[in-house]
């Protein structure tokens, strides 16, 4: 269910996703957007690297004290990407971007999945900021593929639900601030595309008259 402010939806042709827009300097909120970054970055170390810590239980080598280390790396992994989840949802997203989403009880005492947009977030909310949220949470969705295949190829099924549990927690997020921000104007391979577009070749939206094809839906600035 949509509530809030459900009138004043980004048109796609407002899309702006450019690479200098990721520049630190430019952030509007860059203590936000850096721990955004920050929380993206942490679990993918700790699966690379390990926790910090876990040389120290039990030096020593055998089937036991491995077992006990990849425990541990799991238990810290899944701490961390249960912050990032939910730090996303409820903290940076309606911070940057003025959406939110979530559980709430309504009239009828029966719980919902409510999507809301504060009023004139697209003025009241920097569009770089926005911007950059959505862009990072589009490159650690992809990036977060890669080690999920190989766990997959290389047939580690201790790790495989943990990798596929990183990746889901972003592209939820995305999933879902994308559904409060477009709501039903574009699909998630649409949205892809245009980011891809817009990202990789400074795409420029131009208003479609027809206002039904994606394809006379933007022009390219060379």
């Amino acid at each position: 269910m949509r509530t809030g402010n459900t009138t004043e939806r980004e048109a796609p042709w407002k899309l702006e996703f450019r690479f200098d827009r990721l520049k630190p300097p430019k952030w509007k909120r860059p203590y936000l957007v850096w721990l955004h970054l920050f929380l993206k970055i942490v679990p993918l170390l700790i699966m690379l690297f390990g926790a910090p810590g876990y040389q120290y239980i039990e030096k020593g080598e055998g089937y036991l004290i491995d077992n006990i280390r990849a425990e541990f790396n799991a238990a810290i992994f899944t701490i961390a990407v249960l912050i990032d989840f939910f730090v996303t949802k409820n903290i940076l997203g309606p911070k940057l971007t003025g959406l939110h989403h979530g559980f709430k009880m309504n009239e009828e005492n029966k719980i919902t999945y409510h999507f809301y947009a504060e009023k004139d977030f697209l003025t009241r909310y920097p569009a770089i900021d926005r911007d950059s949220f959505f862009t990072f949470l589009v490159l650690f969705s992809a990036i977060w593929i890669m080690p999920t295949i190989a766990s997959i190829i290389q047939l580690s099924k201790f790790w495989i639900p943990f990798k596929i549990l990183g990746w889901g927690s972003v592209y939820l997020n995305l999933y879902l601030f994308v559904q409060t921000r477009y709501y039903q104007q574009w699909t998630m391979p649409k949205f892809f595309a245009a980011w891809l577009h817009n990202f990789f070749m400074r795409i420029e939206y131009a208003e479609d008259d027809s206002g039904s094809s994606f394809g006379n839906a933007y022009r390219a600035r060379y």
